[in-house]
C-alpha cells in the first residue's frame, strides 16, 4: 500500500463520504479547500462501498 507523502507547506486534504452531503464540501471547495468527494471516485456515491473499505481507500492515498 502506498501512502502519498505531503510537504508540509502544502494545504491538507479531505475525503468526505455523502453523510455530509454535496453543499458543505462544494462551498468549502470554492473557499479554497481541498475536497475529495467520495462519489467522484466511487460509482453510485459509493452507496454499495462499506465504511472501512471507503475509509481505506482514502488513507491509502493520504
Amino acid at each position: 500500500m502506498t501512502r502519498s507523502k505531503r510537504s508540509s507547506g502544502s494545504p491538507p486534504e479531505f475525503f468526505a463520504d455523502r453523510c455530509l452531503g454535496k453543499g458543505a464540501p462544494r462551498l468549502l471547495i470554492t473557499r479554497g479547500w481541498l475536497i475529495h468527494l467520495i462519489g467522484d471516485h466511487f460509482h453510485d456515491d459509493a452507496q454499495h462501498v462499506s465504511d472501512p473499505d471507503w475509509i481505506e481507500y482514502g488513507l491509502s492515498r493520504g
